[in-house]
């Protein structure tokens, strides 16, 4: 069950993010991750339409869906495992629209907030 998470490698907070989900994958296989500046990474938001840059993680999961901003997260935690998989629930709990305009907030201010990985 490999799911695909492409991301902005230029983003701290993302690079933070896919640190986080490898770290907490217990067998290493459960993810498979590309940057969206990178030539495989492009060529899969052209794909999908979804631009060059979303300000948003895209995870694919292994049924070729795509899921965008809080739904995407919460995928993601929701595969991790307690405790991450129960606050992947809770979350599921809040109405996506409340979700989606928090993680604008903060995706729009991701760059300024969280500092730039080192290349």
């Amino acid at each position: 069950m490999t799911m695909l998470l492409i991301y902005d490698g230029m983003c701290g907070l993302c690079h933070r993010s896919v640190a986080f989900a490898m770290d907490h994958d217990p067998s290493g296989l459960l993810f498979s991750f590309s940057p969206s500046s990178s030539e495989y990474g492009r060529h899969r938001l052209e794909e999908l339409n979804l631009g060059l840059e979303p300000r948003s993680i895209v995870v694919i999961t292994e049924y070729d869906e795509v899921l965008l901003k809080s739904d995407a997260a919460l995928r993601v935690l929701s595969v991790l495992g307690p405790p991450w998989s129960w606050l992947a629930k809770l979350g599921q709990w809040v109405p996506k629209t409340l979700r989606d305009h928090l993680y604008d907030r903060i995706s729009v201010n991701r760059r300024l907030l969280f500092e730039q990985p080192l290349s």
